[in-house]
């Protein structure tokens, strides 16, 4: 249900061919550096773990063995350099994207593997039908369906009881079938998508959409009545783009201009609002005079009857939850009862002190992220918590970094009822980047995701400016994990009269063109350097195809040197309401300054998370 690396996943490890790109500054008169390409050491290469209930062989190891610690998902057949850019957890199976295929493992009892068979599997098996060789960016497991993305299309497999596959086509299929677009506006593509307990939801087009079960409202409209056809929610409210969306069992929740919004079922007051009520067919917004007063929400998780979201503070990100406490799902050092207003996650020792980078949900606890390192709370009777035991803990408790997650250092969490999905990469060491540098998270994330392997020479070289060409190389990659680098074509025009065919570049610049990120036509100036606006705008469209840049309205500016009258003032507050961005100490952004490698990763990890869920 909850979902780890996803729009393109969402995304997301992202790693890339093939070409040795010199990107480096000479380091003395005459001797250049090139950046090595993504993939040269075989050790580095994104791994699927997972720990927990395994009676249904969802850790996909090849057994039925409950594992308290973590062990390393099989590669299904796959080579083993394969990269593993999304997990997500279901009832009782689990899939994952290898270079870009889709696969899947557990229980396929309704077709949730998505393999043409009705019937378990131990081990990761290839999604068929029309995502067979296909190059998929989202994918997200729920009860017994599950769903993803190719080109922007979404696709379903499973159980359609409800009509929770999007489309009128029978009780159940056991291979993809492509979601309705009907209710969509003309070539509006999904971005995102969570598959929740019968019910699924997505962002298209920055609008969200919802469709499947609906007894408790949890379709976002308002009607009770199931719908097997993608249906807008409702959310007049929002003045910005959906930023992320994501399904549990009987409510939903999503993002939009850093706020939090909630509807469906609200028993233990799982939708925030201070208010529990029976249900809520319209999204309620969530409650922020008390925890979160101050705060930009980044990423959020709904689960089982539970809730949790990062805040954002001046760049720190703190965990905070809602909803369930049965288990002490809230990871709050003292028994409460259920809370319908978020509360904040208790921090022990020096996570006290870290920024949190991605948080999941399940159905009895929830895990997050920091520094690397896995930490989750609640309910531990399957091993779940994944510290070596079966106690619960209702606090964030560290997961035990052997078997398969020793030297390593997780990337992407995804947690279900009774067991627990990530991705981990070995941690990648930069001779210039130590453990007390600023960004040194980040940067390990964006080696790991293999949009970067720093210099021949070792280094990383955190402060140097990046080009326009080498920005359009790392955006390809960050949006396309695992694919190939695109190939310009002889005797075909260029899109740009400064870009030759045989430019190492070329694809990735006109790839940009393709997807309307950049226009085509006259100049690209490719060896200049890419400013903070400009790296601004191209996140923004990517993260948000076919719409059209934002205006800053109203007086109140987010950055004293960002004017309403800037062209890329609304991208760039899109940028810092999503929290991916917080200017510097004076106030202000800078964007006419270029930006650097180390700035480029926090950047990119932070977009990743928007769509984790």
């Amino acid at each position: 249900m909850t979902s780890s690396y996803p729009p393109r996943a969402r995304l997301l490890t992202r790693r890339l061919p093939l070409l040795a790109l010199v990107l480096g500054t000479a380091l003395a008169p005459g001797i250049a550096i090139a950046e090595l390409p993504p993939g040269t050491l075989p050790e580095d290469y994104p791994i699927a773990v997972a720990w927990g209930n395994n009676d249904l062989s969802q850790l996909g190891d090849g057994t039925a063995v409950t594992r308290t610690a973590p062990i390393q998902v099989s590669t299904g057949g796959l080579s083993a350099s394969s990269q593993v850019s999304v997990v997500s957890s279901g009832h009782g199976s689990s899939c994952s994207i290898a270079s870009g295929q889709t696969l899947c493992w557990g229980h396929g009892g309704s077709g949730e593997l998505g393999n043409g068979h009705n019937s378990d599997s131990p081990v990761p098996v290839q999604v068929g039908g029309p995502l067979i060789h296909q190059f998929a960016t989202a994918v997200s497991v729920g009860a017994n369906h599950a769903c993803g993305i190719v080109a922007g299309t979404a696709y379903c497999w499973g159980d359609n009881s409800h009509g929770q596959l999007g489309s009128a086509l029978g009780p159940a299929s056991n291979l993809p079938v492509a979601v309705d677009v009907s209710s969509l506006p003309a070539g509006a593509k999904f971005t995102q998508i969570s598959a929740g307990t019968n019910f699924t939801c997505g962002v298209a087009g920055g609008l969200a959409y919802c469709w499947g079960l609906n007894e408790h409202g949890q379709l976002g409209i308002e009607t009770h009545d199931d719908n097997s056809v993608p249906t807008p929610v409702h959310a007049a409210f929002l003045n910005s783009p959906v930023t992320s969306i994501s399904a549990g069992d009987g409510h939903a929740c999503l993002l939009g201009g850093g706020k939090a919004y909630c509807w469906g079922q609200d028993e233990h007051g799982q939708l925030g609002s201070n208010s529990k009520m029976t249900d809520s067919s319209l999204p309620l917004t969530v409650y922020t005079a008390g925890a979160l007063t101050g705060l930009n929400i980044v990423a959020i998780s709904a689960g089982g009857q539970n809730t949790c979201v990062l805040g954002n503070k001046a760049g720190v990100r703190k965990p905070y939850c809602w909803g369930l406490n049965s288990t002490q799902n809230l990871g709050i050092d003292s028994l409460i009862a259920d809370s319908a207003v978020p509360v904040a996650v208790s921090l022990p020792g020096s996570l006290a002190t870290h920024s949190v980078s991605a948080i999941a949900t399940g159905g009895a606890g929830a895990c997050m992220i920091v520094t690397g390192a896995g930490y989750c709370w609640g309910a531990n009777g399957s091993g779940q918590i994944g510290d070596n035991t079966t106690t619960i803990r209702p606090v964030p408790t560290a997961v035990e970094p052997n078997g398969g997650l020793l030297h390593h250092r997780l990337q992407a969490i995804s947690a279900e009822q009774s067991y627990t999905t990530g991705i981990a990469v070995t941690t990648s060491q930069f001779t210039d980047v130590g453990a007390s540098y600023l960004f040194f998270d980040e940067i390990s994330w964006l080696a790991g995701a293999g949009i970067t392997q720093g210099y021949s020479n070792g280094s990383y070289q955190p402060t140097k400016n990046i080009s326009r060409q080498a920005m359009a190389a790392f955006l390809f990659r960050f949006e396309n994990p695992g694919a190939t680098t695109p190939t310009c074509f002889p005797n075909t025009t260029r899109k740009f009269t400064d870009v030759k065919t045989n430019d190492p570049f070329c694809g990735s610049i006109e790839w940009l063109v393709d997807h309307k990120i950049v226009t085509g036509g006259g100049k690209f100036n490719p060896g200049g350097d890419t400013t903070r606006a400009v790296m601004a705008d191209w996140v923004y469209r990517a993260q948000n195809p076919g719409l059209p840049k934002l205006n800053c309205l109203g007086s109140a500016r987010m950055f004293t040197d960002v004017p309403a009258t800037s062209a890329q003032c609304g991208n760039i507050e899109w940028l810092a309401s999503v929290g991916v961005t917080n200017g510097y100490p004076t106030g202000k952004y800078l964007p006419g300054s270029p930006i650097h490698r180390d700035a480029m990763a926090a950047f990119f990890q932070r977009t990743a998370e928007l769509a984790a869920h």
